[in-house]
């Protein structure tokens, strides 16, 4: 579960992150731009933050994550067929608002709270190393589904990856919140 719940949490946002104004750009948006566009846009992370860390020990864990994914996906979506530079923010502040409440919520706190205290380290740095691996990745598959099958698709698979996690994590995640890890 930590290694599905992370490894989307990282691909989704660091994906988003580290390839939307290139993207802008292939859309016609100039660099300058497109630039101050993921700027602003990026001005969603730390409320996410704030926003997942309040709401992580409100209403739980569980119930935190599985709509951060479920709004990632459908934001991501929608971020997908945006073509003018106030539509991309409009839709974009959300989505980074979503990427971030998964950012404080999975990797801060759910993914350490599914261990037992003597083999949480080991298993977190796992989970972390398996994300970390396919960010490595990740320049290969982006640069290839731009090229090949155009931005859209890239903003269609984060798209998938954060609906499926959701699933997972909805259906067979624990609820952490209030347990005791040992």
């Amino acid at each position: 579960m930590a290694v599905v719940a992370v490894a989307a949490t990282n691909v989704c946002s660091y994906a988003f992150t580290s390839w939307v104004p290139t993207i802008l750009v292939k859309r016609g948006i100039n660099l300058s731009s497109s630039l101050l566009t993921s700027t602003v846009m990026m001005l969603g992370a730390p409320v996410g933050c704030l926003i997942g860390s309040l709401l992580i020990d409100r209403i739980g864990r569980k119930r935190t994550i599985v709509p951060a994914f479920l709004f990632t996906g459908v934001f991501g979506l929608m971020y997908a067929f945006q073509t003018s530079t106030v539509s991309a923010i409009i839709v974009g502040f959300p989505l980074m608002m979503c990427l971030y409440v998964l950012m404080a919520s999975v990797v801060a706190v759910y993914a350490p709270e599914l261990f037992a205290t003597k083999v949480r380290f080991r298993c977190v740095g796992f989970a972390n190393a398996v994300a970390k691996l396919l960010n490595v990745l990740m320049p290969m598959v982006v640069g290839w589904m731009l090229t090949s099958l155009g931005a859209t698709s890239i903003f269609v698979a984060i798209s998938a990856i954060a609906i499926a996690s959701m699933l997972i994590v909805g259906f067979f995640g624990a609820e952490t919140a209030q347990k005791s890890v040992g």
